[in-house]
């Protein structure tokens, strides 16, 4: 919420529909797949990157990378 209300202060132009963190994994899928069908995935990230979706170009710009903390 801090976050939002820093962007309107701002006047910063932002979709008004509300927000979702997500990780897209299949976009425009034709088909489903059975939950077995996925195999367990574990890894570690270093850091965290917010990217935009570039419209009609199924490419994302990134807006800005963080660190992570050691063992996180």
């Amino acid at each position: 919420q801090a976050l939002l209300d820093a962007v309107r202060q701002a006047g910063v132009p932002h979709d008004a529909r509300a927000f979702r963190p997500h990780v897209t994994l299949a976009r425009r899928a034709q088909a489903a797949l059975p939950p077995e069908a996925f195999v367990p995935v574990a890894w570690f990230a270093d850091a965290l990157s917010l990217a935009q979706s570039v419209p009609g170009s199924g490419r994302y710009a990134v807006l800005d990378n963080w660190r992570l903390a050691q063992g996180r």
